[in-house]
């Protein structure tokens, strides 16, 4: 024991000497974006956006006002599904929204570009990409994930974008999430008409799945969309999260919806139910296998609307094996918002460059702090 706590002081040690705590994300704290509520703004159709760093084990740390950066994004005043993914390899936590306030109703101006919004490590945020949808109405960017922080791939709910894009890929649905895992890229979409009457009608009650993206790099014209699950999907499902037990290709699948948590075993395409969580509210998840534990996973749970409404993000441990029926205790509140704020989108603080020195220090740290041997996939 006393071997391995000065090996990993002399990783901190080592991080220490090459820049100390340069980044301004702690490694193992998560990061949920935040959005106004339309009670507080008004008439007022871009809702500012903060990008928040919560500790696991002492809440709230920072907050990033991105709607006040020097190249903006924004929300609009309806509650957004915003999911955030890890992108560039980990190096970088990536978000969508509004590139501009636009003049009078947000939503309702195409010509308004959707971006991403990125942090990394160090906590410097950045606008790398934006893409304009071709058609009249609400349509709202749910998603940005990048496999190398240049190329784009975009959730909307007309489908799915890449780097400077007018129009849908060719075969995508409104999609909702985008993220990698194992060096694939995967996406949640929702298998609806995405327009009714010039609104956005968002999932609904529509069938939800699970697709494998070719390439995995975007590329004009290229691009395959593969529908992944054999077991059907919970409808009007928010967002995913994909973990591996061993640490190979993908075992385990949790998916939220409004009602709560499903959670599926297997691997390619052939996914087996393993139970559901109630959590009412549920909308973006995150999560990772812990030696002894089980699995971790963080969700923000937004329930109320207008004056009445309350983010909260909470953390649900399911001790059950990956291939076993779901099981886990009351949840833990992590971080409760103030009044009129939604949280949206979740995600692992993003592992600093360089990789190597990062990835040592997100498990020093990780032990250190928490006290907990674990991994996180």
């Amino acid at each position: 024991m006393r071997t391995e706590r000065s090996m990993l002081a002399a990783v901190v040690v080592c991080a220490v000497v090459m820049g100390g705590r340069a980044w301004g994300l702690g490694a193992g704290d998560l990061v949920v974006y935040e959005t106004r509520n339309d009670i507080v703004i008004g008439s007022n159709n871009a809702a500012p956006v903060s990008i928040l760093e919560i500790s696991p084990t002492s809440g709230l740390v920072q907050s990033i006002a991105v709607s006040t950066q020097a190249s903006p994004l924004y929300s609009t005043t309806m509650d957004p599904i915003a999911n955030m993914a890890l992108s560039a390899n980990g190096a970088e936590v990536s978000f969508p929204g509004w590139a501009g306030k636009g003049v009078g109703a947000l939503g309702l101006s195409p010509s308004v570009p959707r971006g991403v919004g990125t942090v990394s490590g160090t906590g410097v945020y950045g606008q790398p990409s934006t893409f304009t949808v071709a058609s009249a109405g609400v349509d709202q960017p749910h998603a940005a994930y990048s496999p190398d922080g240049v190329n784009w791939y975009f959730g909307a709910t007309s489908g799915m974008y890449y780097n400077g894009g007018t129009a849908p890929l060719t075969g995508s649905d409104a999609t909702l999430s985008i993220k990698g895992f194992g060096g694939k890229t995967y996406a949640l979409h929702t298998l609806d008409t995405p327009f009714l009457n010039g609104n956005d009608v968002g999932p609904g009650t529509a069938a939800t799945v699970l697709s494998t993206v070719t390439p995995t790099t975007p590329g004009a014209g290229i691009t395959s969309i593969s529908y992944t699950p054999v077991v059907t999907l919970p409808t009007a499902a928010h967002d995913f999260v994909l973990l591996s037990s061993f640490n190979q290709a993908p075992d385990t699948l949790y998916v939220t919806t409004n009602n709560g948590i499903s959670k599926y075993s297997g691997s390619g395409s052939s996914w087996t139910a393993e139970g559901t969580f109630a959590l009412t509210g549920a909308t973006s998840i995150t999560g990772a296998f812990v030696t002894g534990i089980g699995v971790e996973l963080f969700v923000t749970v937004d329930t109320g609307s207008g004056s009445t409404v309350v983010g909260k993000l909470e953390e649900v441990v399911d001790t059950a094996a990956h291939n076993v029926t779901m099981s886990a205790g009351t949840p833990t509140v992590l971080y409760t918002a103030p009044s009129f704020d939604a949280l949206e989108g979740v995600a692992f603080a993003p592992v600093p460059e360089p990789a190597g020195v990062g990835m040592l220090v997100v498990g020093s740290l990780g032990l250190l702090g928490r006290r907990r041997g674990g991994r996180r996939d």
